[in-house]
């Protein structure tokens, strides 16, 4: 039991003597000396390179597609199959002219 108290004696008398330190004074001339070193190096370069390079980038988009429409426009539209015996394989394929009850009696 006395060892109990004497530790919060202790701990008591360690608590009131960092209460009672006194109260440090910063040096007035630290935030001068500290602003001087800050001022003394350069600010850092702004990125600019990515603002100079999105009129090239959109500039490069706009070339492709007219390119890409020039040739899709210049392809042999002939070798493609003609649109209904391309919808009737579609259809053949899929089985998509049955009707529900056709395609449920089928099965």
């Amino acid at each position: 039991m006395k060892k109990e108290k004497r530790i919060s004696d202790e701990v008591e008398k360690t608590l009131n003597a960092v209460n009672e330190l006194p109260r440090l004074e910063g040096n007035p001339f630290l935030y001068t000396r500290i602003k001087t070193v800050i001022e003394k190096y350069p600010s850092p370069v702004k990125k600019k390179s990515i603002f100079v390079f999105k009129p090239v980038i959109i500039g490069l988009i706009i070339i492709i597609n007219v390119i890409t429409t020039i040739y899709f426009l210049q392809a042999d539209i002939g070798s493609y199959p003609p649109d209904e015996s391309l919808i009737e394989s579609l259809n053949n394929d899929y089985k998509i002219n049955q009707s529900y009850y056709e395609y449920i009696s089928l099965n």
